[in-house]
C-alpha cells in the first residue's frame, strides 16, 4: 500500500512543507557527504590528468635513455636512383664510394613447347618434380582430373614449398607454366628435374636449453655438449659420394666460438660440388646435387684431445628419400620441355675500391647488403649505364638529437604548468590547489627536479666532458621550468658530440682506475656510482675471489662477487637489493705473484685494487624516478588512485548508509504527520456536529 499523504486541506496546516523544512535539516550530513565525493572525484580527474602529462613526459625520456637511440646518422646517397642507402646508430660517420657491376635476381623457367591450349586441360597422371634452394618437391596430379590451372595451385599452396611461385604464361595460343624463385642470388636456383635427389637427415637434433638450436648457437652451449674444451678438441666431417668413393676428410676445431652454422660451413666444404647441407629446426639434412640413385653418406665423429674433459653427441644421418625411386613422368611436363628465362645471380659491388682487380667483386643474395659496412646498408635499385661508382655520405643528425631534447623540455614545463595550477594558492578563490596536499603529485614534483641539479651520479667533472645538465644548456628557472640554452646546446654537441650523447642515454656505462681489472659491463639495474673492488688470485694469474662495495660502505659490509673465468660478476639476482647487481669485471693479471685477501682481515693480505665508475645518463636517471611514479600496482601515482578510491568508496558507503537513515526518518514523519491531519480532521468534524446541535 502507497504512503497516505494529507496536505493539510482540511487542518490548513502544509505538513508537506514541514517535512521538507524537517528533512533539509536533517539532511545537512548527506549533503556534506555528496560535496566530500565531488570534491573527492574532482581530484581523481586531476590526478588522471597529470598522469596523462607524466606518460608524455615518460615518453619523451624514453628517446633519450639510449645512446643507440641518440647516435643518429644521416645516410646520403649521390644518386638515389641506383642506390639508396640507411644507416644505424653503429656506422661511423664518413664517405664511402660504391661501385655496382651486378644486381641480384631470382630464377625463372618456363615450360617453351606447351601442349595446353587452356588453362583447363588435364596434365596428366604421375609426378612433377623440381627443386629450389636444395629442397626438391614431389607434385602428384591425377589422370583426367588435374588441370593446369589446379597444377599451379597444388605448387603455390603446397605447405612445404621451399619458395617458388607457379603461374601461367600465355603466348602465341598456348598455356605455358612458369616457376620464378621467391628469393634473388645464387644459393635459389631452380631446377627442374627428371627424378628425386638422394635425401639424409640426421636423426637427432641440436637443442640449447630444450630448444631447436639456432645457426647462432655455440657448440659449447648446446645440450649435446659437456665439460670443458682441450685445445684441439675437433668435429671431423667423413663421407661418400654417389658413386661410393670416399671424400676428402675436413676437420672443424673446436674453440668457445664455434657455432652450429660453422659445422653446417665445414659440411657444405667437405662435399662441396657433391651434395648440399641445410638445417632446419635443429635438424641437419644433407641432398645430393644431382637426380637419381645415389650412395652418398655423411659420418661425423667428436675427437677430443684428451687435455679436456669436453663430449659432444653428434647426429648420426638415414636416408629418408631414396635417390631416383620417383621419376618425373608427366610427358606434357617432362623437364626438356621447359627453359631456363632469367639466371639466378647475385649482386656484385665494390667499396671504396675493394676488392682490388677487375673481376673481383663482394657478392652477395639479395639487393640490400646490410654486412659489408658496421652498421650501413646499401639499398641497389638499379644498375647505371655509364659510372657506376656512387659516393655515400654518413653524418651525424645532430638536429635530431637536439629535438629530442627540446622535446623532453616542452613535456617537462607543460607537466609543472599542469602541477602548479592545482596546487598553487588561488587569490581569487583564497584557496589553495586541489592537489595541493596530494603525496603523489608533491613527490613528482620534488623528485623530477633531481636529474637538473647538479652532477648526475657516476658523472663527474673531473672526468667527463658534461656532468651536469647545465653544462649542455639545461637548466631551472626562478619558476621551476627547464631553462633551454639552444646556442650552448649546440656548442656541446660541437665540441664533444659522443660526451653529450653519453651524458644523456648512458646505460650502464662505466669506467676502471686499474689495468688488472677492467670494466665489462652493468645493467639499467646496477646502481650508478663509485665501487671499490678487491680480488684475490693464485699465482698462475687464477682469480680465486672478488668481493664488491660502494665506496661508502666498510669493507665489513662488501658482498663477494662470483667468478667464471677471468670474468668477475656481481649478483644477477635482478630482485634483490645489492646495489652493484649486473655489474661485471674482467681480472687482468699482471704476472705479478699470487694475491691474498681474507674478507674477515679486511687490512690485511695483498689484493688486487680498483675503483669502478658506473653512470646512468640523464635520461636514465629521469626513467627510474618515473619507474616509481607510473609502476603498474606499485607506482605512486597508483597507489594514490588506490587511497582516492578507498576515501569515494568509504564516502559512498556513509551516503548509501545516510540515504536509507534519511528515508526512515521522512517515512516516519509522513506518517506522524497524516496522523495528525486525521486526528484534527475527526476534532473537527465532532466540533462541527457539538455547535449544530
Amino acid at each position: 500500500m502507497g504512503e497516505i499523504r494529507l496536505p493539510g486541506l482540511s487542518t490548513g496546516i502544509d505538513t508537506t512543507a514541514l517535512i521538507q523544512q524537517l528533512m533539509a535539516v536533517n539532511g545537512r550530513r548527506l549533503a556534506s557527504y555528496q560535496v566530500r565525493k565531488s570534491e573527492l572525484e574532482e581530484k581523481t580527474s586531476a590526478i588522471d590528468e597529470i598522469r596523462a602529462l607524466v606518460k608524455t613526459f615518460d615518453s619523451a625520456v624514453s628517446s633519450i635513455a639510449d645512446t643507440s637511440k641518440l647516435n643518429l646518422l644521416n645516410a646520403v646517397s649521390s644518386d638515389t636512383d641506383y642506390l639508396d642507402v640507411s644507416a644505424t646508430s653503429s656506422a661511423t660517420p664518413g664517405s664511402h664510394s660504391v661501385e655496382i657491376n651486378q644486381l641480384a635476381q631470382s630464377e625463372t623457367w618456363v615450360q617453351d613447347s606447351s601442349s595446353f591450349s587452356y588453362a583447363t586441360d588435364y596434365v596428366g597422371g604421375g609426378s612433377f618434380i623440381y627443386t629450389y634452394n636444395n629442397q626438391q618437391r614431389v607434385i602428384s596430379t591425377v589422370a583426367n582430373q588435374t588441370t593446369l590451372e589446379e597444377l599451379v595451385g597444388l605448387i603455390n599452396n603446397d605447405s612445404e614449398n621451399p619458395g617458388v611461385n607457379a603461374s601461367i604464361l600465355f603466348q602465341d595460343g598456348k598455356q605455358h607454366l612458369m616457376l620464378s624463385g621467391s628469393q634473388t642470388g645464387t644459393d635459389y636456383a631452380i631446377t627442374i628435374d627428371s627424378s628425386n635427389t638422394e635425401l639424409l637427415q640426421a636423426q637427432t637434433t641440436f637443442t640449447d636449453d630444450g630448444e631447436n638450436a639456432q645457426l647462432s648457437d655455440k657448440i659449447i652451449d648446446l645440450d649435446q655438449f659437456s665439460g670443458t674444451l682441450g685445445a684441439t678438441d675437433k668435429i671431423v666431417i667423413e663421407g661418400k659420394n654417389r658413386d661410393n668413393k670416399k671424400i676428402s676428410k675436413v676437420e672443424l676445431t673446436i674453440t668457445e666460438n664455434t657455432t652450429v652454422e660453422h659445422i653446417i660451413d665445414s659440411i657444405n666444404v667437405a662435399f662441396e660440388g657433391i651434395a648440399t647441407a641445410r638445417y632446419d629446426k635443429g635438424t641437419i639434412y644433407l641432398v645430393d646435387n644431382e637426380p637419381g640413385d645415389s650412395d652418398i653418406s655423411i659420418d661425423l665423429s667428436f675427437q677430443a684431445d684428451g687435455l679436456g674433459t669436453a663430449e659432444l653427441t653428434l647426429p648420426a644421418f638415414e636416408v629418408t628419400t631414396e635417390g631416383g625411386s620417383v621419376s618425373a613422368d608427366i610427358a606434357s611436363l617432362s623437364p626438356a620441355t621447359f627453359v631456363k628465362t632469367q639466371s639466378a645471380q647475385d649482386s656484385q659491388i665494390k667499396v671504396d675500391g675493394y676488392p682490388i682487380g677487375d673481376t673481383e667483386w663482394i657478392e652477395r643474395n639479395s639487393n640490400s647488403i646490410n654486412d659489408v659496412i658496421n652498421g650501413i646498408t646499401f639499398n641497389l635499385i638499379d644498375l647505371p649505364e655509364t659510372d657506376r661508382t656512387i659516393k655515400v655520405t654518413i653524418n651525424r643528425d645532430n638536429e635530431a638529437v637536439k629535438t629530442k631534447v627540446e622535446e623532453l623540455v616542452s613535456a617537462y614545463n607543460e607537466l609543472m604548468d599542469a602541477i602548479d595550477s592545482k596546487t598553487d594558492f588561488n587569490a581569487e578563490s583564497k584557496k589553495m590547489g586541489l592537489l595541493s596536499s596530494d603525496p603523489a603529485v608533491s613527490f613528482i614534483k620534488t623528485r623530477l627536479r633531481d636529474p637538473l641539479l647538479g652532477a648526475i651520479t657516476g658523472f663527474s667533472s673531473a672526468n667527463d666532458a658534461y656532468a651536469s645538465a647545465s653544462d649542455i644548456g639545461i637548466s631551472l628557472d626562478g619558476a621551476g621550468r627547464i631553462d633551454f640554452d639552444s646556442e650552448k646546446f649546440n656548442d656541446a654537441m660541437a665540441d664533444d658530440f659522443m660526451s653529450l650523447v653519453k651524458f644523456l642515454g648512458a646505460v650502464g656505462d662505466g669506467a676502471s682506475s686499474s689495468s688488472s681489472v677492467n670494466f665489462y659491463g652493468a645493467t639499467k639495474y646496477t646502481q650508478a656510482g663509485q665501487y671499490n673492488v678487491r680480488i684475490a688470485s693464485d699465482a698462475s694469474g687464477n682469480a680465486t675471489g672478488a668481493w664488491i662495495k660502494l665506496d661508502t660502505e666498510d669493507w665489513s659490509e662488501a658482498r663477494e662477487a662470483t667468478i667464471d673465468g677471468n670474468l668477475i660478476k656481481a649478483s644477477m639476482d635482478f630482485s634483490g637489493t645489492d646495489p652493484e647487481m649486473g655489474l661485471q669485471l674482467v681480472f687482468q693479471w699482471q704476472n705479478d705473484g699470487s694475491h691474498s685477501y681474507d674478507p674477515s682481515q679486511p687490512e690485511a693480505g695483498n689484493p688486487v685494487e680498483a675503483a669502478i665508475s658506473v653512470r646512468h645518463g640523464m635520461g636514465s636517471s629521469f626513467a627510474g624516478i618515473l619507474d616509481e611514479i607510473l609502476d603498474v600496482g606499485t607506482g605512486r601515482l597508483d597507489m594514490d588512485d588506490e587511497i582516492m578510491q578507498d576515501k569515494i568508496d568509504n564516502v559512498s558507503d556513509h551516503i548509501e548508509s545516510e540515504t536509507k537513515r534519511l528515508d526512515r526518518i521522512e517515512a516516519r514523519l509522513i506518517a506522524k504527520y497524516a496522523r495528525l491531519e486525521k486526528t484534527l480532521s475527526l476534532l473537527q468534524q465532532q466540533f462541527g456536529a457539538f455547535m449544530g446541535m
